[in-house]
């Protein structure tokens, strides 16, 4: 798939799972296990605050060779960046509480012997742009169409660096930076076209890919 801008289609939903528990320590993520739920969180509290990592965005393939054309949502990662051609990704948090402080966006790699698919081809170097909205329900989610919301100021940018990670067994976790709270986040990711062609595929499970940790 890595010289490739072909992908699959998988529709998904969420189900938020939080375990609280009395000791500062965190408490491994919580895998759910119903086949349609692709969110997952889990908690580590101290006397004040619990913090929360709501993982499993719904991903949206966005291709430059088809501006226009909507597609499912999948629940992978996968950028791609042949010259002109670039396969690129949106990515939706949805359900994080208005209460919500100290949001970060983060990404983590599972051990290698529990991981799904995990590949960089040439470099994994990415930017991930925050979007101040996102298409309504029903509307297709495109290229083209996710412009109207990628303001060039106020809006927070960071760059996930995928190189070389998945030689490493893990497990990972790896920070991005900080990220305007809200009850729904979106993202824009890309590979980074100043560092020329690359690709990154990332499964994503519980214990792999992009999320956001938050305090409550």
């Amino acid at each position: 798939m890595a010289s490739s801008l072909l992908w699959l289609a998988a529709a998904s939903s969420a189900q938020l799972v939080t375990v609280t528990r009395s000791t500062a320590e965190p408490t491994p993520p919580t895998q759910v296990t119903a086949a349609a739920a692709f969110t997952t969180t889990s908690s580590s509290s101290t006397a004040t605050a619990t913090t929360i990592q709501l993982a499993q965005p719904t991903m949206y393939n966005l291709n430059s060779s088809e501006p226009d054309c909507g597609q499912p949502p999948v629940s992978y990662f996968e950028v791609d960046l042949q010259g002109d051609a670039s396969l690129e990704q949106a990515a939706v948090f949805r359900g994080i509480p208005a209460a919500a402080q100290r949001c970060q966006l983060k990404w983590r790699q599972a051990d290698a012997a529990e991981r799904g698919r995990f590949e960089v081809g040439r470099h994994g170097r990415t930017k991930a742009r925050q979007l101040t909205g996102f298409p309504a329900a029903g509307e297709p989610v495109t290229y083209d169409g996710l412009r109207a919301f990628d303001a060039d100021d106020g809006v927070a940018t960071f760059s996930p660096d995928f190189t070389q990670w998945p030689e490493h067994a893990g497990p990972f976790d790896h920070p991005a930076g900080t990220i305007p709270c809200s009850p729904d986040i979106y993202l824009r990711i890309a590979v980074n076209r100043a560092e020329g062609d690359g690709f990154v595929h990332l499964d994503q499970d519980a214990e792999d890919g992009f999320y956001i940790s938050y305090v409550l």
